[in-house]
């Protein structure tokens, strides 16, 4: 099927089109295009390019071959377009008096004979300033820093090399220096020396080729470690020691194992925020938890260690005496899995902006998935990890403000897949309610988790706030953390606590004053601490049943004095 195409002599038109016609009339017309896209294995389309000069404004050109089984499919395309800048290819091109500076390659497989040529193309692109190359389906085991040579001491300033498999050791590799790059973005492994660096992307490979490529990266402002690459760390890791002397956002993806002990014995950093998107266990099978939901064992004792080991180690970089601790809850829609996210921050940085989650420069995040397990034979939904299991990390001394949002729908977009008319569709949706299937944040009815988040709690004393969300998911809804209060009849946990701000959960049903096991709960801590301030916000039910509402503030207020309610209506009341 042929496409019409915009044809026109005008040399001023900057002409972007698809290259799918056959016609020479037609294509001998756009010699004046600054912009093409086009298929490569059509003949007429490779004439013209072969060409010298027909196209001289070209600057951007997108070469797409979705036919394998097109005549030249084995054969070179030579392009003579002088004013050439930006190149997106999966074929193999040779470029005549090269004046490239961009350069994305999207084959499909990558072979030994591919990456020669693919060094041959680097040589003759001297200018270049931004290489992408993209994952491949198929790769040999690939010696990446070497073909990359040619790239040394160049004016690249930006390296994208995405090929997830087939590349080798770096034990014999040689050191590419590029001290003009300031973004590096690698999923495989390449020794490279930055001085310039900025932004600095790798993958979690094996400890030596790891610290390889740290090495060349020791300038960073930021720097992420992604992948979940195994592997013991050597007897002599301890010994190796890195100073990243720029370096202030540290974003690490992996389990908390020793691997990530490994990387942070050896970064000596000023880093003022450290980002950790961590799966702390695994759930076990559903036919073999023996009618529990909750089945424990050593891996799980061996995880609180290493949590209490990665404690130790915030501890050490967190300077600041003055913490704000949130512990951010986000349901996945019509999913067992749920996203908790522990952040510190200084109190004082996260009072100046609307969110912490802007904060940047400051503070220490781990991002974790919560997988709830549900047995069939006593009906009951468990957690292998909880929420206080993770706490343990963030449970710091340095804490003063304790906040617990939840948010409704997850961190990313929400799809609904349906079929119409035979074909899969997509379409965006924000959730309600009714889709959510999460357990509260700190709702653990367990007393091993009861006993951890005790330990958690007693470990941060000097907290002086604590701003808790309340989901009204059933009237008998449980929080843990309230429970502990209003059984501390000696204020050992959170002795300084002067403040309780509960909230309300918008797009949820309202939380109602006087009803549920927490307003008793929240009785007896009034009874226990007779100076607490106590203030109710959000999505609190105080527009129906007022009789029952005054009488209820009235009971609270006789307790304690400051009472206070910042809600003039509310949602789903009910």
């Amino acid at each position: 099927m042929n496409r019409l195409l915009l044809c026109s002599r005008t040399r001023a038109l900057h002409l972007s089109t698809l290259g799918c016609a056959r016609d020479d009339a037609i294509i001998q017309h756009l010699s004046a295009a600054r912009s093409l896209e086009l298929y490569a294995n059509y003949i007429p389309w490779n004439h013209y390019l072969n060409r010298q000069y027909h196209f001289p404004e070209l600057e951007f050109l997108w070469l797409q071959r979705p036919d394998h089984s097109s005549s030249i499919a084995n054969e070179a395309l030579r392009v003579r377009t002088p004013r050439l800048r930006t190149l997106r290819m999966d074929m193999d091109v040779v470029l005549d008096d090269s004046s490239l500076r961009v350069l994305i390659l999207g084959f499909q497989a990558m072979t030994q004979e591919r990456l020669l040529y693919f060094g041959t193309l680097l040589q003759q692109s001297p200018n270049l300033t931004i290489l992408h190359v993209d994952d491949c389906v198929r790769c040999s085991n690939l010696d990446w820093s070497k073909a990359l040579l040619p790239l040394s001491n160049g004016p690249l300033r930006e390296l994208y090399l995405l090929p997830t498999v087939g590349h080798t050791s770096l034990q014999h590799a040689p050191d590419v220096c590029l001290p003009y790059v300031e973004k590096v973005v690698l999923r495989c492994s390449v020794a490279i020396i930055a001085p310039r660096v900025q932004d600095a992307d790798i993958f979690n490979a094996h400890w030596s080729d790891l610290f390889r490529m740290l090495r060349g990266l020791t300038n960073a402002f930021l720097l992420a470690i992604s992948g979940q690459a195994t592997g013991r760390r050597y007897q002599d890791a301890r010994a190796h020691k890195l100073l990243f002397p720029n370096l202030r956002f540290l974003k690490y993806e992996g389990d908390v194992n020793e691997k990530l002990f490994t990387v942070m014995d050896a970064i000596t950093a000023p880093f003022a925020a450290l980002s950790l998107r961590a799966s702390v266990a695994t759930i076990q099978a559903l036919d073999t938890c023996d009618h529990e939901a909750n089945v424990r064992g050593t891996t799980l004792a061996k995880d609180i260690d290493n949590l209490n080991q990665l404690r130790t180690m915030l501890e050490e970089r967190l300077r600041s005496e003055d913490v704000t601790l949130d512990i951010h809850s986000f349901a996945e829609v019509n999913s067992d899995i749920h996203h908790i996210r522990f952040a510190l921050f200084d109190t004082d940085t996260a009072s100046r902006v609307s969110t912490t989650w802007n904060i940047q420069s400051a503070g220490i995040i781990i991002d974790t998935a919560l997988h709830i397990n549900f047995c069939e034979f006593t009906a009951r939904y468990g957690l292998l990890v909880s929420a206080s299991h993770i706490l343990t990390a963030v449970s710091l001394e340095a804490v003063t403000v304790i906040h617990m949002p939840i948010s409704l729908s997850g961190p990313r977009e929400h799809w609904r897949g349906t079929i119409i008319n035979g074909a899969w569709t997509r379409t965006r949706y924000t959730p309600t309610f009714t889709d959510w299937t999460f357990l509260n944040a700190l709702n653990l009815p367990e007393m091993e988790d009861i006993e951890l988040l005790y330990q958690n709690m007693e470990r941060m004393r000097n907290v002086r706030e604590l701003d808790m969300t309340m989901i009204r998911e059933t009237p008998t809804c449980n929080y843990a953390m309230l429970d502990l209060l209003s059984t501390d009849e000696d204020s050992v946990l959170l002795p300084l606590l002067g403040r309780l701000t509960v909230r309300g959960m918008f797009g949820h049903p309202s939380t109602q004053i006087g009803a549920g096991n927490w307003w008793g709960q929240l009785m007896k801590i009034a009874a226990y601490r007779p100076g607490l301030e106590v203030e109710f916000r959000g999505n609190i039910c105080n527009c129906r049943h007022n009789l029952r509402t005054s009488a209820s503030l009235n009971r609270l207020r006789r307790m304690i004095q400051n009472v206070s309610v910042v809600a003039d209506t509310c949602e789903l009341c009910t």
